[in-house]
């Protein structure tokens, strides 16, 4: 009995490792950002940001930063209204909000203001 309760456990731990493994090669290949990601720069060359998306009615954007220091927030705003609060983003390294772009969208100059909590802040064109 004693045996075959030791070959069940090896066969479970070395299921969960070949598992494990599996799951760790895959989201290590994964890109963070699709196709659509471009970076943008402002003025202050302490963030870096990086829009995902298509600027366009109705569209939903990821638009994440990195803030200096250790920051764990920051508020972000748009010239069209959308406001959200960044947080951290799992796999990215940055912090990250979603804004969505109104259905009744027509400007081409549109931007966005990041707020870090340290007080950092920049404005980047996202289109």
């Amino acid at each position: 009995m004693k045996t075959r309760g030791t070959a069940i456990t090896a066969g479970i731990i070395g299921t969960v490792a070949i598992a494990g493994g599996g799951i760790a090669l895959a989201t290590s290949a994964q890109e963070p950002f699709s196709e659509n990601a471009f970076e943008v720069t402002g003025q202050n060359e302490n963030l870096d940001v990086t829009v995902d998306g298509i600027v366009q009615p109705g569209e939903e954007l990821l638009i994440a930063a990195t803030c200096p220091g250790q920051d764990v927030r920051a508020d972000l705003d748009t010239s069209f209204g959308e406001s959200t609060t960044m947080s951290p983003g799992a796999d990215v390294g940055k912090l990250i909000g979603y804004v969505t772009v109104p259905a009744d969208f027509t400007d081409e100059d549109a931007t966005a203001t990041i707020t870090c909590s340290s007080g950092v802040t920049d404005t980047v064109a996202i289109n």
